[in-house]
């Protein structure tokens, strides 16, 4: 996510070929795609459940766009639950409130501007495991499905649900079954035939176009990523945030001086740990019901729009700079893995602790002046945005 997010440089290194500002409106250019979908994952179906001896930590699955031969976006996972007796059907959650995490969310959506016919989503389910003998932990592929973004006449895939089988093997090979007991072979018998290919895992999602709204804050996103729904609008508010730095309030539009930003800086890490993105959008949308402003923000009669939208991204940067980037901070926050149940409660215990701090008293200084909170030592590279960074540089 954070080279994707980055700003690119063109060829000449003079300028940015990915973001640009609208002067007339005073926002970012929109960046309309071929192709920008929302994706809701449904269920999967007959999943082979692993042998004895390992106890499941975490169902998964992993996406990112794929031509057949190399990846071409970032890659993003969203966890999955299995409640039924033979723990052979995944769930995922469709409503997302504030104590539902992000990675429990069930939508994702893409965004691809290539043309190749070849290019689509790529489905990996996962399964995290630990060695009942020897506690040792690990993950396998429980197969993999691959949907084309676009039809065969070239039109981009429309509204449809689909109902995939999962192949088995890797992305490159072809043919190779999940579960090789259970066989695809011709019969005579009709009804053995539909039984046996009923009997083959199965992965159900449904794809849509976005709403208007949303539609107008994708455009505002690189041209070419993934990401989860959950996150959409804060994704949207750093490319606004960052096209207003680079491009809008820039006195020398060439100059590659470090820019003071710890926001820009952070924010594009802080998305690969979605605990943190959590502890945003909690905080978010708790200064979004009691801002008034942000009411004038959602209404057709404000007064002042654009003063309302640069009101709520300043807001936003502050919600950010007092929630994730000193939780990112923190020494004794374990680096998020998902599958690791004793990782991911002791940062959660840790951000929770942390948030409850700083609502009863108002103020983020608590925590950050407690002795009790212990942060890495200073970098002067958490501050300093370089236009020039190693994400930036075309290659």
């Amino acid at each position: 996510m954070v080279n994707f997010l980055s700003p690119k440089l063109s060829t000449s290194n003079l300028s940015y070929k990915d973001l640009f500002f609208n002067p007339t409106s005073n926002k970012i250019r929109s960046r309309p795609v071929r192709v920008q979908r929302v994706i809701t994952l449904q269920a999967c179906r007959q999943i082979p459940t692993p042998g004895t001896g390992l106890t499941i930590l975490s169902r998964h699955i992993r996406m990112c766009l794929f031509d057949g031969k190399k990846v071409l976006s970032n890659i993003i996972a969203l966890r999955a639950q299995c409640t039924d007796k033979e723990q052979r059907t995944w769930t995922f959650q469709s409503k997302l409130t504030d104590a539902l995490s992000s990675l429990d969310f069930s939508d994702f959506f893409i965004r691809c501007s290539g043309s190749e016919a070849n290019v689509g989503i790529l489905f990996e389910l996962c399964i995290s495991y630990k060695r009942q003998k020897t506690d040792e932990e690990s993950e396998f592929s429980c197969g993999w499905v691959h949907l084309p973004v676009f039809n065969e006449d070239g039109t981009p895939i429309a509204n449809k649900s689909f109902d995939l089988m999962v192949n088995g093997g890797t992305p490159y090979e072809k043919g190779v079954e999940v579960d090789p007991t259970i066989s695809r072979r011709a019969t005579s018998n009709p009804l053995k035939s539909l039984m046996s290919k009923n009997k083959q895992p199965r992965l159900v999602f449904k794809v849509a176009v976005p709403t208007k709204e949303q539609k107008d804050l994708l455009d505002t996103l690189p041209e070419v990523l993934i990401g989860n729904m959950a996150n959409l609008t804060h994704l949207s508010f750093y490319r606004q945030i960052l096209a207003d730095v680079l491009l809008r309030d820039k006195i020398e539009l060439n100059s590659t001086e470090l820019i003071h930003s710890p926001f820009l800086t952070s924010f594009p890490a802080v998305t690969e740990q979605p605990d943190l993105m959590d502890a945003v959008r909690v905080t978010w949308n708790e200064k979004v019901r009691i801002s008034k402003k942000a009411d004038k923000l959602y209404s057709w009669k404000s007064a002042s729009p654009h003063r309302d939208n640069e009101y709520m991204k300043d807001q936003f940067r502050q919600v950010f700079l007092e929630t994730a980037y000193p939780l990112d901070r923190s020494a004794s926050l374990p680096p998020f893995k998902i599958g690791n149940d004793e990782s991911v409660q002791k940062r959660q215990t840790e951000i929770t602790a942390f948030l409850q701090t700083n609502k009863e008293k108002n103020t983020v200084l608590v925590s950050l002046l407690s002795s009790e909170c212990s942060y890495e030592p200073f970098d002067m590279s958490e501050l300093a945005f370089d236009v020039q960074g190693q994400y930036c540089l075309t290659k």
